[in-house]
């Protein structure tokens, strides 16, 4: 009886991140590190050769506040075909962004989406938004430019209901709106 083992070649590779940009971020505006930077897989031939990186994923710019280092933990999937001989299951990301400030708006301006067969009225009176982008973007916004919709696409019934909102920022320069918002939205026949 012969035994036939697979010979595999193992080979050291770089984890990545991409970012996406959004809330007044981009990669510009990034220094990262990924801890560890490297990861030893295995292989066949094949499935090794041409290999260079692991992508952990992206990042959306717009869902991420904070100042100082953030840091976010990614699961490093890799393709089946290949074996984790590190055994490093998840990678820390830590980044900063450089040149952007956050500063907190008030709205008033909340309307709806339309709805069907019914009438909605937005309950809440006063949104508070994060916005995030250079001090000189920021000092030219005003207010009155910031725009609040509430989704009633899943409403089906009358009530006061919280509702995600999606938050529009109506100026020139590079700012943007950061984070998730909601409203309370009363709907009746």
């Amino acid at each position: 009886a012969y035994v036939v083992l697979p010979v595999l070649r193992e080979k050291t590779v770089d984890l990545t991140v991409s970012f996406i940009p959004g809330g007044g971020a981009s990669a510009d505006n990034i220094q990262y590190r990924v801890e560890p930077e490297t990861i030893t897989v295995a292989g066949a031939d094949e499935d090794v050769a041409e290999l260079t990186e692991i992508s952990l994923g992206s990042i959306d710019l717009a869902t991420v506040g904070g100042a100082g280092d953030i840091q976010v933990t990614m699961t490093i999937d890799l393709d089946p075909r290949l074996v984790n001989v590190s055994g490093v299951t998840t990678a820390t990301v830590t980044f900063a962004l450089e040149g952007l400030e956050t500063r907190t708006f008030q709205t008033e301006n909340i309307t709806t989406t339309e709805l069907t067969g019914y009438r909605a009225s937005v309950v809440t009176q006063v949104l508070s938004v994060q916005i995030r982008g250079t001090a000189e973007d920021l000092d030219l916004i005003d207010p009155s430019q910031i725009r609040v919709v509430a989704d009633l696409s899943g409403i089906t019934s009358t009530g006061t209901f919280p509702v995600a909102a999606r938050v529009y920022l109506d100026a020139a320069g590079g700012a943007g709106v950061i984070g998730s918002y909601t409203v309370m939205v009363n709907v009746s026949r």
